[in-house]
Formats: C-alpha cells, sequence, structure tokens
C-alpha cells in the first residue's frame, strides 16, 4: 500500500539530473519544510524549526522537474515518503526522501503559466546556414525557442545538474 503525501518547501539547490543506462530520466533536489505556525492568541509566527527532504523524480516528471525548478523556489510535492536510518562517524539519525508523483510551484508566493511539455515541437537547427536543421532543435507552440530560454539562465547547466552517476 502507497501513502501519499503533501509536502511544500523551498529548493535548497539547482537539480542535478541525468539518465539512467536504460535511458530513463531521472532528477533529484533537495527542500526545507518549515514547521512555522501562526499563534492566533499571541498574534506571532512560531519557528519550530525545518526539516529538509531530498525529492527524486523520474521520466518526464524529472525532465520537467530539472528544466523548471530552481534554487531558492518554494514548491509543492506529492509523493510517497521514505524514511532510511543511517550511521556515520559514529553519528545515526534518519533521512527522508519523497518519490516525487507530483512538483509543482506554490503560487501562494509568485505565479507561473502552464506550458505543457506535449507542445515542444521539433525546430530547425539554428546552425544549420540552410535553416532546414536536422530537427533536434526544440521550439514552443508560442514561438519561443526552449534553448534559448536556457541560454538566458532559465534552466540549470549540464555542468550544475548531470553529476556523474544518480545520487540516489
Amino acid at each position: 500500500m502507497k501513502i501519499t503525501n503533501v509536502f511544500v518547501g523551498t529548493v535548497g539547490h539547482e537539480p542535478r539530473s541525468g539518465a539512467f543506462e536504460d535511458g530513463r530520466a531521472w532528477a533529484n533536489v533537495r527542500i526545507a519544510v518549515n514547521h512555522d505556525y501562526f499563534n492566533g492568541a499571541t498574534g506571532e509566527v512560531v519557528n519550530r524549526g525545518v526539516s529538509w527532504f531530498d525529492v527524486n523524480a523520474y521520466g518526464a516528471l524529472a525532465k520537467n522537474m530539472a528544466y523548471c525548478v530552481h534554487k531558492g523556489d518554494s514548491i509543492i510535492v506529492v509523493g510517497e515518503l521514505r524514511l532510511r536510518d543511517w550511521e556515520k562517524e559514529g553519528r545515526t539519525g534518519t533521512s527522508g526522501t519523497i518519490v516525487a508523483d507530483v512538483v509543482g510551484p506554490n503560487l501562494l508566493f509568485g505565479v507561473a503559466k502552464f506550458v505543457s511539455s506535449s507542445t515542444l515541437t521539433p525546430s530547425p537547427d539554428p546552425a544549420d546556414d540552410d535553416g532546414e536543421g536536422d530537427g533536434t532543435g526544440t521550439s514552443r507552440a508560442d514561438g519561443a525557442s526552449a534553448a534559448a530560454d536556457v541560454e538566458a539562465g532559465g534552466a540549470p547547466s549540464e555542468e550544475e545538474r548531470a553529476p556523474a552517476g544518480a545520487p540516489f
């Protein structure tokens, strides 16, 4: 039986992403979940600490998460929480990993416009002089280039998000 949980947190680093040997995509971020609450009797926000969780995504969700999520973003994650006890150099603890089913922006702190990844279509390679390209580029249905978004800093560089192997 799978128990689904909802987490609201702040992304702690740019996504790391890659692909397994079978070609399946993966991506990982860490989120900080604050345990603050508003005390109506005193009118103050009470800080009860923070918990950090790894968020792992696979397949199409991993690709979209690697492209859209950035350090400092407030996101909502729906998925299965897996806890693991660890011991290192005489210290022990428990770490939490969320296997994500859904990841999205927290609209309480910003705005977003949804663009379906199915609207991405092949476009000519701009490096080709004849304009024909080889069909490996992508453009969005609105005519803007997805590659231009990446070049403008809209997504992390390969170096920032592609470690040697999956970290999980």
